[in-house]
């Protein structure tokens, strides 16, 4: 008993520090950049839907930030509360062990509604009508069990909106057919070439810089149908530019 009181307690200090806006009422401006890829727009659609959100794809391919800039978007264009949205990352080292099945103080997501509802002052029955709890969970794969978690609550119409990524495929796999009928995916993949040149160049138009290169290259130079294809392809295949750069540099002076 002892142990699950630390567990909470350990809990209370995670949720204030992954929850920043719960004090400033924003979300930090080194959390949620500013370059918006297009893929945001389509899963901001997906709220309009009864069912948890589940973002998945590669390491490393921008998922967190995705979440952040939903948590701003949801508080600076749809005017949700900020202490009505819950954040955490299931990769932070505390939450792994508190969420571990062989510790002794072992939580759930009953004890993080328990212990948010604590530090909010607000419970499920007092929210208003249409008024939800928006419950972020990043990297969600190494919680386990944490299928069941959100069944659980998704079945019981608790006025939870659930938003979860992972990057592990058949953890993710696993956990979503468990969830069947009850989630929609949005897989999110690397940059593609154009996405990365709009992220490098904020303030340039991109179609400005293709224009440069057919007006520099013929048609059939190798250097325009390589960043053509570039264009679709993700960010990985950049590489094949390395032979170019040198043109590449003289063109973008």
């Amino acid at each position: 008993m002892t142990n699950h009181i630390e567990g909470k307690e350990k809990l209370m200090k995670l949720l204030y520090f992954h929850n920043p806006w719960w004090i400033d009422h924003k979300v930090p401006d080194s959390l949620k950049l500013t370059y918006r890829r297009p893929v945001l727009k389509s899963l901001l659609e997906y709220f309009k839907l009864d069912r948890a959100i589940l973002i998945k794809g590669p390491r490393r391919t921008g998922k967190t930030t995705l979440l952040y800039q939903i948590i701003d978007e949801l508080i600076t264009t749809r005017k949700i509360p900020a202490q009505n949205i819950i954040y955490l990352s299931c990769d932070d080292p505390e939450l792994k062990l508190l969420t571990n099945p062989s510790s002794d103080s072992r939580i759930n997501l009953s004890d993080i509604l328990e212990v948010y509802e604590h530090l909010s002052g607000k419970t499920s029955t007092e929210l208003k009508a249409n008024e939800k709890i928006y419950l972020f969970l990043d990297d969600v794969h190494f919680w386990a069990g944490w299928q069941f978690e959100i069944k659980k609550y998704f079945d019981k119409k608790y006025p939870l909106k659930f938003i979860l990524s992972g990057s592990s495929a058949s953890l993710i796999k696993r956990g979503s057919e468990s969830l069947m009928g009850r989630t929609i995916e949005g897989l999110i993949m690397p940059f593609s070439f154009y996405e990365f040149l709009s992220c490098q160049l904020e303030n340039e138009r991109i179609d400005k810089i293709i224009l440069n290169l057919q007006k520099n290259f013929t048609p059939s130079n190798n250097l325009l149908k390589g960043v053509k294809k570039l264009f679709s392809d993700g960010i990985s295949t950049i590489d094949q530019l390395i032979p170019y750069q040198n043109k590449i540099k003289i063109l973008f002076a």
